[in-house]
């Protein structure tokens, strides 16, 4: 009985092992293969100095505190761009914003 059920195995082994070595054969389709050409970076051209705001100069001369004041209504000026969920804010100095009726932001101030 032994002997049966060894011969069986074995059968069921030789199978498993030719059903992998036919499905892991060679297909008869080709792959295609795409052949690109890598394109060549040129180098970039000198690029011209951007003139920086005078009013940026300033501010970063006189290490004034700079805030966030909203452009579309409002009268509290923020030190945060995302305090009270403000729509394309403005950074101004502290001075410019005062001067215009800005008060501070009670929940970022």
């Amino acid at each position: 009985m032994k002997m049966k059920s060894r011969r069986i195995g074995c059968f069921f082994v030789m199978l498993l092992s030719f059903l992998c070595l036919v499905g892991c054969g060679e297909s008869s389709e080709k792959d295609e293969v795409t052949i690109t050409e890598t394109p060549i970076i040129e180098e970039a051209p000198d690029v011209e100095e951007i003139p920086v705001a005078q009013e940026t100069l300033d501010a970063e001369e006189t290490d004034e505190n700079m805030v966030w004041i909203p452009t579309k209504g409002g009268k509290k000026y923020h030190s945060s761009e995302t305090c009270s969920n403000m729509s394309n804010p403005r950074e101004v100095t502290l001075s410019e914003a005062e001067e215009n009726g800005f008060t501070a932001c009670k929940h970022c101030h």
